[in-house]
C-alpha cells in the first residue's frame, strides 16, 4: 500500500492550490491532465456541487494528484469527501463539527 501524501507539504510545494468548479464529472479527468502536464499537482474540487464526489472519486487514485474537497459545511459532507477519496477537506470558516469530523 503507497504511503498517504503528506498534505501540508504538498500544498507548499505546488504554491498554489486550482479550485474547479465542475458540472460535470466527465471534465474531472481532462482537467486533472492538464494540471499535472502544467505542473500543478493538486486541486480542490468545490463540494456543494452536485457532481463534486464523483468527479474526486474519478481521479483520487491516479497517484499524481492530490485531490481535495473543498467549501465543505457539515459533518456529512465530510465524510462524502473522504469516502469519495479527498486528501484534504477545506471549510470557508470554523465549524467545531467538521473540524473534529
Amino acid at each position: 500500500m503507497a504511503q498517504p501524501p503528506d498534505v501540508p507539504a504538498a500544498l507548499g510545494r505546488a504554491g498554489l492550490v486550482p479550485v474547479a468548479v465542475l458540472d460535470d464529472a466527465a471534465h474531472a479527468g481532462p482537467l486533472a491532465d492538464a494540471l499535472v502536464a502544467g505542473g500543478l499537482p493538486v486541486a480542490e474540487v468545490t463540494f456543494p456541487t452536485p457532481v463534486a464526489g464523483d468527479a474526486i472519486r474519478a481521479r483520487a487514485d491516479r497517484g499524481d494528484l492530490l485531490l481535495g474537497a473543498g467549501t465543505v459545511l457539515t459533518p456529512a459532507q465530510v465524510d462524502r469527501a473522504v469516502a469519495a477519496g479527498a486528501g484534504y477537506v477545506v471549510s470557508p470558516g470554523l465549524s467545531r463539527a467538521v473540524v473534529e469530523r
